[in-house]
């Protein structure tokens, strides 16, 4: 078992680096990842009553910080070995490597999961905790594996709230498990207990550190909380809608036909599981309701939209149930067409996940000529105007301001802000008429402080984008 762990772990690891190797020197960092970067626990501190993020807080809070590239390594080191761990899980010893490998492969490839390693500094410890989980579960029994659920699928909830959805596979999908209705009951109990002990850690220490025995939902998400049925139909009628949009469109990698053909793939493969007239199916179609229940009647219940990165469990079950299915029709003879075909479906998966990386470059690329351009002697700087006008901001899908002074901040180890930043108050005067129209970044030094104006969005010579923009963003500053 170790050794096929280690090579699947392996050839994982080596899959998802070739799918990011466009950003493996300089990765994209998210602007709500920045502040587990630079080590400002405090710019985080807001996270742990809205959100119960407590360890990623005190991760932060650590003394060294690492180089981003080391970060990311270390996040999909540990996304492949929790990938390798439920894959071997999922098969007996004899199995060949090959559909073990496959396994891992298919759910390395989530799209949810590819959203989310876009946080690698603030989510560095968390995966590690999910990782540790998924492999020792392989050297217990199906009960040592439900005790060891019961400890780190709460302390995993103070990473990542829906952490345990995924973890639930190594549970559910487990080979060895003596399969029963009952017992698959017993499974959704333990998940929610689980889930249920990670709230009351979450609100026990919200209690003890903001008096708030909770979690207060950010204004930004314009939370409506049903207090009766009458509030949950209301809210079912513009949640549900687009939550079922967004399931369709995650599945697909943003591709409508991809969706379909996923969708199509997942009831065929439960068609197949099915005629084994075992109880594998069930027990995998009950995780990955659980995984979609979960986060729908949260939803409901708040009046929130969730996230589509947060449905990476759903995409676990979805990929065992894809791998199982080729395992059960490669057995009937016809092993190499299947193993073709799911080797066609992997090649597919990782070209949609790396021409998405790609989005990316044109952004660090330009940001770091940007930043050789900031005089050597300059001791701070001062942005003006729209970043959004530079080039790659809208592929890379940049989403607030202080993603453009973090990532100058980080390439040059300059402090500076951006005066259109509502949280910002400017103090400095540029040297240059900030409502000014240009196609290209104004840089000018002033003493020690060097100022710079971004270009005018094409069609925005008014700066009424600009200005309608920066309204948009206000209420997202702490996203």
């Amino acid at each position: 078992m170790t050794r096929t762990l280690l090579i699947v772990s392996a050839l994982t690891y080596a899959l998802l680096l070739f799918i990011n190797w466009p950003q493996l020197s300089d990765p994209l960092i998210r602007h709500d990842d920045y502040p587990a970067f630079f080590g400002h626990a405090e710019a985080y501190y807001g996270k742990t009553l809205t959100e119960g993020r407590w360890l990623n807080y005190w991760w932060m809070s650590r003394e060294t910080m690492w180089p981003a590239n080391f970060a990311f390594l270390h996040y999909l080191l540990g996304w492949a070995l929790f990938c390798a761990a439920v894959a071997t899980s999922a098969f007996a010893r004899d199995a060949r490597l090959i559909y073990v490998a496959l396994t891992a492969f298919l759910i390395a490839l989530s799209p949810q999961a590819y959203l989310i390693s876009a946080w690698f500094n603030t989510l560095g410890l968390g995966i590690w905790i999910v990782a540790i989980f998924a492999i020792l579960t392989l050297y217990v029994g199906s009960r040592g594996a439900r005790v060891l659920m019961l400890f780190f699928g709460p302390i995993s909830m103070l990473a990542y709230t829906t952490y345990p959805l995924a973890m639930s596979a190594l549970l559910f999908a487990r080979h060895d498990t003596r399969r029963s209705i009952w017992d698959v009951l017993l499974l959704l109990l333990l998940l929610a207990v689980s889930m249920m002990l990670g709230l009351l850690i979450i609100y026990t220490l919200n209690y003890h550190y903001h008096g708030i025995f909770g979690l207060e939902i950010a204004e930004w998400r314009n939370p409506d909380p049903a207090r009766g049925l009458a509030d949950l139909w209301a809210n079912a009628q513009i949640v549900l809608p687009f939550y079922l949009e967004e399931i369709l469109t995650s599945m697909g990698f943003g591709i409508a036909w991809i969706s379909a053909m996923n969708m199509f793939l997942l009831v065929a493969a439960m068609a197949i599981l099915i005629q084994q007239r075992t109880l594998e199916p069930v027990y995998l179609l009950v995780g990955l309701a659980a995984a979609v229940g979960v986060l729908m009647a949260n939803s409901l219940k708040e009046g929130v939209d969730i996230p589509m990165r947060a449905m990476f469990g759903a995409w676990v079950f979805f990929a065992l149930i894809l791998a199982r299915a080729v395992f059960v029709l490669s057995q009937t003879g016809r092993a190499k067409p299947v193993l073709l075909g799911a080797a066609a479906l992997t090649a597919f998966y990782t070209w949609q996940l790396q021409k998405s990386t790609w989005f990316y470059s044109e952004w660090l690329t330009g940001t770091r000529a940007l930043a050789a351009q900031l005089p050597e002697d300059a001791e701070k700087f001062v942005i003006y105007g729209n970043l959004w006008a530079l080039p790659g901001a809208n592929e890379a899908r940049i989403a607030h301001f202080y993603a453009l002074s973090a990532r100058l901040t980080q390439l040059t180890g300059l402090p500076g802000i951006n005066c259109d930043d509502a949280l910002v108050t400017c103090l400095d005067t540029p040297p240059f008429d900030i409502e000014a129209h240009d196609n290209k970044v104004l840089i000018r030094q002033v003493d020690g402080t060097v100022f710079l104006r971004m270009p005018v969005l094409e069609g925005d010579e008014n700066g009424f984008l600009r200005k309608c923009m920066r309204c948009e963003l206000d209420e997202s500053a702490s996203s």
